[in-house]
């Protein structure tokens, strides 16, 4: 037996889901866009550099001693470490990563909401807020720690 929406027919309610998968969708790819858009264009800053160092020291042993004394936790350094590897020491392959934790951020956000059964529009609304963000589009602009954090916060 189908649930029926308050207009009455089962084809309005398989609509209304679409629709929130839908938003949800557009509100990750409004997400992506504003965080990738001029990713690239401004070049490294001090503490870019300094995470960029870091995370070149060499393997897990060779970071964990080049942040002997350092106040910021290794395993950033280390899954940049390994993302460089793969993407690159440049503006926009080091940044990207902090790109992919923000929008897995929001994501994972709805997700809790969802989990915490929360309305759907409430979850949208909250997402919505935190895509458009100025300081978390900022964060996830950086080769830096602070867009992982929010995820792993979330």
């Amino acid at each position: 037996m189908t649930e029926k929406h308050a207009s009455g027919d089962a084809c309005s309610t398989f609509f209304f889901f679409n629709r929130n998968r839908m938003v949800l969708l557009l509100i990750l790819l409004l997400a992506f866009w504003l965080r990738v858009f001029a990713l690239s264009q401004e070049s490294y800053w001090f503490d870019e550099v300094h995470s960029i160092q870091k995370a070149q020291a060499g393997g897990v042993r060779a970071i964990w001693e080049a942040l002997r004394g350092d106040v910021h936790p290794p395993f950033y350094f280390w899954l940049l470490s390994w993302w460089l590897q793969w993407f690159g020491a440049g503006e926009f392959g080091a940044r990207f990563l902090s790109v992919l934790c923000g929008v897995g951020s929001i994501a994972a956000l709805y997700a809790w909401g969802r989990e915490l059964h929360l309305p759907r529009r409430a979850c949208l609304i909250a997402i919505f807020l935190l895509a458009i963000s100025p300081h978390a589009i900022w964060y996830s602009q950086q080769a830096r720690m602070y867009a992982l954090l929010v995820f792993l916060g979330v």
